[in-house]
């Protein structure tokens, strides 16, 4: 139960929907993708005010900040034990 997060995210941010890049490598089957634990996630890193699920993002519109806290939205959904940042 380790999630590891580099620092260069780029390569992990896709052009999506917001509910899309948090559920990146999520099995939409599965509990975790849920809308509510997507806004719990959300809630953890500061931006569930900023952006609704269906809002369509582009790595080239978030700062890099929005995308450290994109990344860390998916470790918060997926529920690891333990968080390795680089």
């Amino acid at each position: 139960n380790i999630a590891y997060r580099q620092q260069d995210i780029n390569n992990w941010i896709i052009d999506g929907t917001l509910e899309m890049n948090i559920s990146y490598g999520a099995s939409y089957s599965d509990a975790a993708s849920s809308n509510y634990n997507i806004k719990y996630a959300l809630n953890q890193v500061g931006l569930e005010n900023r952006f609704t699920l269906n809002t369509h993002i582009s790595k080239r519109l978030l700062s890099g900040g929005e995308k450290q806290r994109l990344a860390l939205s998916r470790i918060f959904l997926q529920r690891k034990q333990l968080c390795v940042l680089d």
